[in-house]
């Protein structure tokens, strides 16, 4: 980082999620004094202890200590004590973003965008470039199933990052190239209309420099449209039609997917996944198109990717009992609701059963009737009241909207009210040889394993 010298004492606010953590981390790995607040206690904070940050259990004013300069994500609200308590005594305060811009500036960066799979897809890469022996820095809002996470490299001339639109962080950023999987209609409560999300990301875009090059998935209409728009040099991936890198004789199985990837025409070789769903067919194509060009081995390529053990809330298998199947996912947006559908039908069980935990009161609004369409897939569908995050209530707005669409559909759908009632209705549906998906991005994931664990 290029920050004045002065600056030897952090404190993040929210250190213990994913995005955070891994800031904080890099920065002890250059000998900073980190501390940093959280209102719940997590392995990510346990870790963070171990490598020597002071944690705090909450939000207080003099949690702020000596620290230099302040860090908050864009979910910590402008009323955060310890926020005010900077603002009072003239400490500096700066997002997540502008911190994780800094990180790449200087240095060779991979930056991953679009609506959906970017954690996926950004640590597939770094299991790839892992695999082939390169130094690089990996910087993403997730964490890796098997927890497996080396220590960060601060110094590697590589940096692998997540590019978060929301908030428009990814305008922080110093690309050097970028991989851009999909533009779908989300965050529209915070962008206003799909146009200026678009505009978001072409002016992120316009980051790159003239003679760099961007990724393209074929087969999403926005990603498509966004590569005319910019008029850049592009490199195609897709795992229906001819491009540059192309996925061919996909073969779904129970446990995984496999394919053959052709490179400008040849055969490169088999990539073998040890994760379900046709999207993560094309994460993983993306993570090898960049890795290939940037002059990784094919075999590094297959090896990182069969290697993958996917990330945390992505499809978690959260256990068997009495033969039937938990899974959990942090799915919040039709697209990726029905992604992961399309996941657990690949398992082949006898039906599928769907917790779903809404997300904000305003895309509950908004996409109510896309829920509806691509919960149909399940065969027993219920839906839990809205998780708020940021929002407030707004009247007659909740999960009764998605349920009242799917029986509408014709499909079996309730509306319990909040987790411990879906938990109560679901206990009465759940048979042998079912398999029961818990979805939704806020609370429902921490809930669905004290569930599942009690349940008998």
């Amino acid at each position: 980082m290029n920050l004045p010298a002065r600056y030897k004492s952090f404190h993040f606010v929210g250190i213990g999620g994913a995005g955070m953590s891994v800031l904080a981390e890099t920065l002890l790995s250059r000998g900073m004094r980190v501390t940093g607040s959280d209102r719940h206690g997590s392995p990510s904070l346990e870790k963070l202890r171990a490598a020597g940050a002071e944690i705090f259990l909450n939000h207080a004013a003099e949690n702020l200590g000596e620290a230099d300069l302040l860090v908050y994500s864009a979910a910590v609200a402008a009323d955060n004590p310890e926020v005010r308590e900077a603002q009072s005594r003239g400490i500096p305060s700066i997002k997540r973003a502008v911190l994780l811009g800094e990180l790449t500036r200087g240095k060779r960066t991979l930056a991953v965008a679009g609506t959906h799979g970017k954690t996926t897809t950004t640590l597939m890469m770094a299991e790839i470039y892992r695999k082939a022996g390169r130094r690089f820095l990996a910087l993403a809002g997730g964490i890796l199933q098997d927890g497996a996470v080396e220590p960060p490299d601060a110094d590697a001339p590589t940096v692998i990052v997540e590019a978060d639109e929301y908030d428009r962080s990814f305008l922080q950023l110093h690309p050097s190239t970028v991989l851009l999987n999909n533009i779908d209609s989300d965050h529209l409560e915070y962008f206003g209309s799909l146009e200026h999300l678009h505009d978001a990301f072409f002016a992120f875009l316009e980051r790159l420099p003239f003679y760099e090059v961007v990724y393209i998935n074929r087969d999403d209409m926005g990603a498509e449209s966004m590569a005319r728009r910019t008029g850049r040099r592009s490199i195609g991936f897709s795992t229906r039609s001819e491009t540059d890198y192309q996925a061919t004789a996909i073969e779904l199985l129970p446990q995984g997917t496999r394919f053959t990837l052709l490179g400008k025409g040849r055969r490169l070789g088999e990539i073998q996944l040890g994760l379900p769903g046709m999207h993560n067919v094309s994460n993983a194509l993306g993570a090898a198109a960049v890795a290939l060009e940037e002059g990784v081995a094919f075999d590094a390529v297959a090896a990182g990717l069969i290697g993958f053990s996917g990330v945390q809330r992505r499809f978690d298998f959260l256990g068997e009992k009495r033969g039937v199947h938990f899974y959990d996912d942090y799915a919040h947006h039709p697209t990726e609701v029905a992604a992961v559908l399309q996941a657990a039908r690949q398992l082949e069980p006898k039906r599928v059963i769907a917790v779903f935990q809404p997300h904000l009161y305003s895309r509950t609004q908004a996409l109510a009737l896309e829920f509806a369409a691509v919960l149909e897939a399940c065969d027993i569908a219920l839906v839990s009241s809205v998780y708020a995050s940021r929002e407030t209530y707004r009247e007659g707005v909740d999960g009764h909207l998605i349920a009242d669409a799917l029986k509408a559909r014709g499909r079996v759908a309730e509306f319990p009210g909040d987790l411990e009632a879906c938990a109560a209705v679901l206990a009465k549906h759940v048979r042998e040889g079912d398999l029961v998906l818990f979805m939704g991005a806020g609370d429902i994931g921490e809930f669905a394993r004290e569930w599942v664990a009690k349940w008998a």
